[in-house]
């Protein structure tokens, strides 16, 4: 088994949302902010307000742009500007989560189906008329037409990678251990965002922990 980390695990996932209005700031707060705390792992938490920062805005100086790709939540109105966000991100290790209007989605989802298969969504007001361009990239992305349904998918797709890593142990067990109570917390919010039951996947993070912890499952 590796040997334990020396140092506290970080979070390592971002949220990247491209949309044109959901991006001005002022619109949609309450959704953002839904998605903003559900997402969050740093404790404490910072106050809502202060993390959902524009970040296509052009006065940005260098080290906020960087500092940013540690928040889970970066609202962009810009394709390309997200686009270098996104490999900015990735290069710093991160796992990108990418949600995207339809319309945006038309013009990024060709150029990061691949790197970015299996986390990314559309969220649009018309599902049947965005599948016909999404067709060639089902495989990679999924589409939805409500806030509660993509918010609760993104969540618990991001409580998979945390769950995933816990069970690789790459990071020793102390760090596999923050990974799974993080994969639970996230869960639960999903659930609570959208309502699906997702006691299995629970009931798995436990199993793991019980390996590691013996002591301090997961109820």
């Amino acid at each position: 088994m590796a040997a334990a980390s020396s140092s506290t695990p970080q979070p390592d996932h971002v949220i990247v949302w491209l949309d044109e209005n959901m991006a001005v700031t002022g619109n949609y707060t309450s959704e953002k902010e839904l998605l903003e705390a559900a997402s969050d792992l740093t404790p404490p938490p910072q106050p809502i307000s202060s993390q959902l920062i524009l970040a296509a805005a052009p006065e940005l100086a260098l080290e906020i742009h960087e500092h940013l790709i540690i928040r889970p939540l970066n609202m962009f109105s810009d394709e390309n500007k997200c686009l270098r966000f996104i490999n900015d991100s990735l290069t710093a290790g991160k796992k990108v989560f990418l949600i995207t209007s339809g319309q945006k989605g038309r013009l990024i989802v060709p150029q990061v189906h691949n790197i970015l298969s299996r986390s990314i969504y559309v969220f649009c007001g018309n599902r049947q008329w965005h599948e016909q361009w999404a067709r060639p990239y089902d495989n990679d992305i999924e589409i939805y037409d409500d806030d509660q349904g993509v918010f609760g998918k993104v969540i618990s797709d991001i409580a998979i990678h945390y769950l995933t890593k816990g069970q690789n142990r790459q990071d020793g067990p102390t760090a596999a251990a923050q990974y799974l109570k993080w994969s639970v917390r996230l869960f639960r919010s999903a659930t609570l965002i959208d309502g699906i039951d997702r006691t299995d996947f629970i009931n798995v993070v436990n199993e793991e922990l019980a390996d590691i912890q013996p002591q301090q499952p997961c109820h």
